[in-house]
C-alpha cells in the first residue's frame, strides 16, 4: 500500500521525513504497482505516435529523392532495369526503405505516421532500461522517475523530434541498437548469449545501415570490458563478434553480391576509393563541411553545436 502523511501534519522527526512523499514521487512510485510501471512506460510511446501525427506526416527530400523509390523498385522489381534514378541512394540497402515504402502504400497518411511515430518512440524503453542500470540511485522511488525522466529528455532531442513518423530511419535503426547495449547491461555479468543475441542485433541494424557501425564496435569493446573480470570473457568476445558478422550478412550480403556482380565493388557506391569501381570517382563519398576540423573539435563537437548548428547541419536547429 502507498505510504500517505496527512496535510497538516507539522511534525520533522527523521522518521516522518523519510515517509513523506511528494505527489509527484508517489506518481512515479514504479515499484509499488506493475500496472503503473506498465502504463507509465507505454503511455509515453504512444504519444510520440500522436505527436507525430500532429507534426503531419513527412515530405522530406530523402523520401521524394530514393526513400520512396528505393523501396518500391526493389519491391517491384524495377531496379534490375534502371539505372542510378535515385542518384547514389540508388544502390543503397533496400530493406529499411522498403519497409517505409510498404507502410506509406497500403495505410493511410495518419495510420503510417503514428505506426512510425509509436516505432520510433519506443526508444523511450532501452534508455530507460539503461538509465535504470547505469544510474546509481539511493531508492527504489528514484530508481522509477529519474530514468523516466532521462528517458523523455532522450528521446526528445532535435532528430528524433523532426524526424518524428518519417522515413529517415535514424530514429528507426537506433531502437535495436539502443536495446542491444540495454541486454549487455542487464545483469551484472555478461552471459555468452546475451553478447550474442546483442551483436546479432546490432549486426543486422549494421547491414540495414552503414553509419551504424561505430555502435558494432562499440558493442564489442563494452562486452570485453563489462567480462574483463569474468573466466569466460574471450568466449563472449569470440561470440559477440561472430554474431555482429553474421548479422550483417544476414542483412546485407544478400545486397553486397549483387553489387559486386553488377559494378565490382560489395559496397558501391561507397568506398570506391578503397574498393575500386568503374562507375563512381576514386573519392570518399562524404561531406567534408561537416566532419571535426581540429583535435579540440575532434574531443569536443557535440560542444561545437551549441556555437553554431551549421558546422552539423543545412538546416538550424
Amino acid at each position: 500500500m502507498e505510504q500517505r502523511v496527512p496535510t497538516t501534519d507539522s511534525v520533522s522527526t527523521p522518521n516522518a521525513a523519510a515517509n513523506r512523499v511528494s505527489i509527484a514521487q508517489a506518481i512515479f512510485a514504479l515499484n509499488s504497482n506493475v500496472t503503473t510501471r506498465a502504463m507509465l512506460l507505454i503511455v509515453p510511446i504512444l504519444g510520440f505516435g500522436v505527436l507525430a501525427v500532429l507534426l503531419g506526416q513527412t515530405n522530406s527530400w530523402d523520401l521524394r529523392n530514393y526513400h520512396l523509390y528505393d523501396g518500391w523498385a526493389f519491391w517491384t522489381g524495377r531496379g534490375d532495369s534502371d539505372f542510378a534514378v535515385a542518384q547514389l541512394q540508388s544502390y543503397f540497402n533496400p530493406l529499411l526503405a522498403t519497409f517505409t515504402y510498404l507502410l506509406f502504400t497500403n495505410l493511410s497518411p495518419w495510420l503510417s505516421t503514428f505506426a512510425l511515430g509509436v516505432l520510433q518512440g519506443a526508444n523511450f524503453l532501452p534508455i530507460y532500461f539503461i538509465a535504470r542500470r547505469l544510474l546509481q540511485l539511493p531508492d527504489e522511488t528514484s530508481r522509477g522517475w529519474i530514468p523516466l525522466g532521462v528517458s523523455l529528455v532522450g528521446t526528445m532531442g532535435a532528430t528524433q523530434v523532426s524526424e518524428l513518423g518519417g522515413s529517415m530511419g535514424d530514429n528507426l535503426v537506433s531502437l535495436p541498437i539502443l536495446c542491444a547495449f540495454a541486454l549487455v547491461l542487464r545483469n551484472s555479468e555478461l552471459k555468452v548469449v546475451e553478447g550474442a543475441f546483442a551483436g546479432l542485433l546490432i549486426g543486422m541494424t549494421t547491414g540495414i545501415k552503414l553509419t551504424a557501425a561505430p555502435f558494432a564496435i562499440g558493442l564489442i569493446t563494452s562486452a570485453l570490458l563489462l567480462a574483463w573480470s569474468q573466466r569466460n570473457r574471450w568466449s563472449i568476445l569470440v561470440c559477440t563478434g561472430a554474431a555482429v558478422a553474421l548479422g550483417f550478412l544476414l542483412t546485407d550480403g544478400f545486397w553486397m553480391l549483387r553489387m559486386y556482380r553488377e559494378f565490382g565493388n560489395p559496397l558501391h557506391p561507397m568506398f570506391a576509393h578503397l574498393l575500386g569501381s568503374d562507375y563512381v570517382p576514386p573519392m570518399p563519398v562524404r561531406d567534408d563541411r561537416f566532419i571535426p576540423q581540429t583535435v579540440v573539435e575532434w574531443l569536443f563537437y557535440p560542444l561545437v553545436w551549441l556555437i553554431s548548428a551549421h558546422r552539423v547541419s543545412d538546416t538550424w536547429f
